[in-house]
């Protein structure tokens, strides 16, 4: 199926790892969650093109493994061919009960209800080898500020809660460790830093007049229900 590539709307990150990626298992990563509010419109619009995706995604898939199930002999006595109708059978089964989407419901963390909002997840690999020269190339989302301008120099520290929209491309996998729909991470628009931290007065700091006082970054003067293209 022909991967798409789309503009998420406005949402608010959480464990966003952009600023440096992670690293699991050997593996770095850019990884990107945000939270999403269904009652927006322009979320809706995003959330049933993504689920439009994932429907056509399983169609496809599932027409494509039955008609190469189709091909083998199930009462076969290839072990090679008994692998193969083993592993189809798995993958119908996984498509029609847990066909992973990068759309997932989220629940409060104190009462385990629903709070509304839906979670799309995206990730992009940190590098890749060049297969001709044997190279590490390193991959990094570009960044751009709430104005659509490419954000240059020392990249800002992106912290949970702040509110960022994406560019992502949608695309279709089916392996023997199961079938679904990845979101790959791009391009990554700063829309509301997070400053993080919590108050001075949590603990327990007054105001002092004329003292120092933090210049807010540039990429913060625009609302959290902002949602711009660029």
């Amino acid at each position: 199926m022909e991967n798409l590539t789309i503009n998420t709307p406005v949402g608010r990150a959480s464990y966003p790892h952009i600023t440096n990626p992670d690293s699991y298992m050997g593996k770095e990563q850019y990884k990107l969650k945000l939270i999403l509010d269904p009652q927006k419109p322009e979320v809706q619009t995003f959330i049933d093109k993504v689920n439009g995706f994932v429907t056509a995604a399983k169609a496809e898939a599932s027409a494509g493994l039955k008609e190469e199930l189709a091909g083998l002999d199930p009462a076969s006595k290839n072990p090679k061919t008994q692998k193969q109708v083993k592993t189809i059978t798995g993958q119908l089964e996984d498509i029609d009960t847990d066909y992973r989407s990068p759309l997932t419901e989220e629940f409060d963390r104190d009462t385990d209800e629903p709070t509304g909002n839906v979670i799309f997840d995206m990730k992009s690999n940190a590098s890749f080898v060049n297969k001709k020269t044997k190279e590490v190339v390193k991959l990094v989302p570009k960044l751009w500020d709430a104005d659509g301008v490419p954000i240059r120099g020392e990249r800002p520290d992106i912290k949970g809660g702040s509110m960022l929209a994406a560019k992502t491309t949608l695309y279709a996998y089916a392996a023997g460790f199961g079938c679904g729909t990845s979101a790959r991470l791009a391009d990554i628009q700063v829309v509301k830093l997070a400053q993080g931290g919590g108050s001075g007065s949590d603990a327990g700091f007054g105001k002092v007049a004329g003292g120092f006082v933090q210049e807010a970054p540039a990429f913060d003067s625009v609302s959290d229900d902002s949602s711009m293209d660029y």
